[in-house]
């Protein structure tokens, strides 16, 4: 953690710690579902003796925080720094899917890095069908 410190300086030390829990449980895991993940925090941390209901109320938390716009910077800036040099291309893509009534569509920007898409923003166009050109240019 400490060696990421001056890209989150603005964030305390705990927030830092979960946020990298939290990545390192998603890459055991291999998925984002907070209840697979649960399983897995007591081995990142090296504390198994916690129920594992613990663990997913951290999680959720963590999730919880109110200041996501600063750690979402924070974490693009790392991720830039990180990819410098390294970036095959970049990729503009839309996902949809209908929830309910509600259609939600994403236009998600990634970098492509060793052969791998990783999304580094993204909007809701919160619609239904194609981006417009404008829509891609922002």
């Amino acid at each position: 953690v400490s060696q990421f410190s001056q890209d989150f300086s603005s964030h305390p030390r705990g927030v830092i710690r979960n946020l990298f829990i939290v990545l390192v449980c998603v890459l055991e895991a291999r998925s984002t579902n907070l209840v697979e993940l649960k399983d897995k925090v007591g081995g990142v941390m090296g504390c198994r003796s916690r129920q594992p209901g613990s663990y997913y109320m951290r999680l959720i938390r963590f999730f919880k925080l109110k200041n996501k716009p600063s750690l979402i910077r924070s974490i693009l800036g790392l991720c830039f720094r990180l990819l410098q040099g390294r970036v095959s291309y970049l990729l503009l893509d839309g996902t949809k899917w209908k929830l309910g009534s509600r259609w939600i569509h994403l236009m998600v920007l990634s970098v492509v890095c060793g052969g791998v898409s990783v999304p580094v923003a993204w909007i809701d166009l919160k619609k239904k069908g194609h981006s417009n050109f404008s829509e891609r240019k922002k």
